[in-house]
């Protein structure tokens, strides 16, 4: 998805997922990538619920994205 009325290059995905090990795989490979600064982004998860955005994404807004997530009831 892309946002631009919080930044031009606010985009992001939503990935949902069946089973914890696929998400953690997806989560492991952008720590990675953030680690080697090969890529910054922001992750944020919920259940089964995992938002990247990218990292030129100010920290105030990222944290909206993280907010909203944690406001998720699973039904």
């Amino acid at each position: 998805f892309s946002t631009p009325s919080i930044g031009e290059n606010a985009i992001g995905c939503i990935l949902s997922f069946d089973r914890r090990e696929d998400m953690e795989k997806v989560k492991d490979y952008y720590r990675k990538l953030n680690k080697k600064e090969e890529l910054h982004s922001w992750s944020f998860e919920k259940d089964n619920i995992l938002i990247v955005l990218n990292g030129t994404v100010v920290e105030e807004k990222a944290r909206l994205f993280e907010n909203a997530l944690a406001g998720i009831n699973k039904k």
